[in-house]
């Protein structure tokens, strides 16, 4: 760990908005202006991107893989097909939110895109590993980048992403295929149970119920089973052949499959449904759903009659639509959004033509010019392209794209700003501050 030249400073920042993009940058926004109060290149591929306050915290990998002779079990996949075991060299920099200033920095090697969490001023990450070919988890002060402990999560074979959150005061790994979930403090084991194959886990907004994909059901399938964090103890299981998109200390919500998807909410207790909506026409549901005590956020993109960002609110008690926001479709309403920045869209439009034309004539393929300039996405300028990744809190509803950061009021949807529209940061979560903050 190296320590730059600069003093922490502990007084509380205005609410600001973290964003990156996939290739190193990050951009700290003003919440309420979308304006740039700074920008900083990491010099690598970002993992997940921690707002704590006066500081953020930003992981990331640098592209080039180290690679190290290794016996591992066959048949194997990866770096061992080779025998051998790679990593890439990585970092966790701490930077002050007020002007970007360095604080501290840990380095070390990662598997690649990198997991961070912040729990009771404790930074828990999978990107410090002290050498190729040992798997950890790392718990970091976040004041001063000391390590408070750091357990292996197995051989370096097997799943790459092990590490999956952390919050009140409980850290959720992946010890094999087995989660485990540890103290924050002292990172013993509390608890773990069995799981058939890695599922995204989820968790209510205090930490209290935890989603999990475990429990048998009378056929060959398992059900998704909410238990308390404290023991395990088993608290509800969700029908079978349903999709968990959110969870709260009260209710859980999820999609069913059925010929139209339906967004439904079922209580815990009685496991009565509370209510249900259609959300769409396709015969599936995907999209990211926030769950707060306002209202619950559906963002998910819109395949027709082009690729949209669409957000749906709903009220969490009666499941009416309280308001609906989609991104620009048509040139105009784009023209008007961008407003001073049309000229630097523009350029920006035209730059990438050129250097796909370039790329054309040095590879000598014609269809690389066909497939981006002629018929390239200013003939569909609304479409989105990539994923479409959202956070929510302060009273807004922050959508990210690869036409940049849309800002929402959450209350009724009314667009407040649109910053950065020539940066993809559809690959990065927006991070926010705890609004305790």
């Amino acid at each position: 760990m190296t320590q730059p030249n600069a003093t922490a400073d502990h007084s509380p920042p205005p609410p600001t908005l973290l964003v990156g993009s996939r290739y190193g940058t990050v951009w700290l926004l003003h919440a309420d202006t979308g304006s740039v109060l700074w920008r900083q290149t990491m010099g690598g591929r970002l993992g997940t991107l921690v707002h704590g306050g006066d500081t953020v915290y930003v992981p990331a990998y640098i592209p080039m893989p180290t690679a190290k002779h290794e016996e591992g079990p066959a048949p194997l996949a990866g770096w061992l097909h080779r025998g051998a075991v790679g990593a890439y060299p990585s970092r966790l920099t701490a930077l002050r939110a007020r002007d970007g200033a360095t604080l501290w920095i840990c380095e070390g090697w990662s598997a690649g895109r990198s997991h961070l969490a912040l729990d009771d001023n404790i930074l828990l990450t999978d990107a410090l590993d002290p050498a190729i070919g040992e798997r950890t988890l790392s718990a970091i002060d976040s004041q001063t980048g000391d390590t408070h402990w750091s357990i292996s999560t197995g051989p370096p074979w097997g799943l790459r992403e092990r590490f999956i959150t952390a919050r009140a005061g409980r850290v959720y790994l992946r010890e094999s295929t087995d989660p485990h979930v540890l103290d924050t403090r002292t990172g013993a084991t509390l608890w773990s149970y069995e799981e058939r194959e890695p599922q995204q886990h989820y968790l209510s907004e205090s930490g209290a119920l935890l989603l999990t994909h475990d429990v048998p059901a009378a056929s060959d399938e398992l059900l998704w089973a909410v238990r308390h964090v404290a023991d395990g103890t088993l608290v509800a299981t969700l029908p079978p052949r349903s999709k968990p998109l959110a969870l709260t200390d009260s209710a859980v919500y999820l999609s069913t499959q059925t010929r139209k998807p339906r967004l439904v909410a079922l209580r815990f207790g009685d496991g009565a449904e509370l209510w249900r909506v259609t959300v769409g026409e396709s015969d599936d549901i995907w999209g990211q759903c926030i769950a707060t005590d306002a209202a619950l956020y559906f963002v998910r993109t819109m395949q027709r009659p082009r690729a949209l960002a669409e957000v749906l609110a709903f009220d969490p008690t009666t499941g009416q639509q309280l308001w609906r926001w989609h991104s620009p479709a048509h040139l105009l309403s784009l023209l008007r959004l961008w407003g001073r920045h049309t000229p630097e869209v523009l350029l920006f439009a035209f730059n990438e033509a050129r250097r796909s034309a370039a790329r054309a004539r040095e590879e000598r393929n014609r269809h690389i010019f066909y497939r981006e300039v002629l018929r390239g996405q200013w003939r569909r300028p609304g479409a989105l392209i990539g994923n479409i990744l959202a956070t929510a809190g302060w009273g807004k509803v922050f959508i990210c794209t690869n036409m940049g950061v849309f800002a929402l009021r959450a209350s009724d949807g009314h667009l407040l700003w649109h910053a950065l529209p020539t940066m993809d940061l559809s690959w990065i979560t927006p991070a926010l501050p705890p609004e305790s903050v």
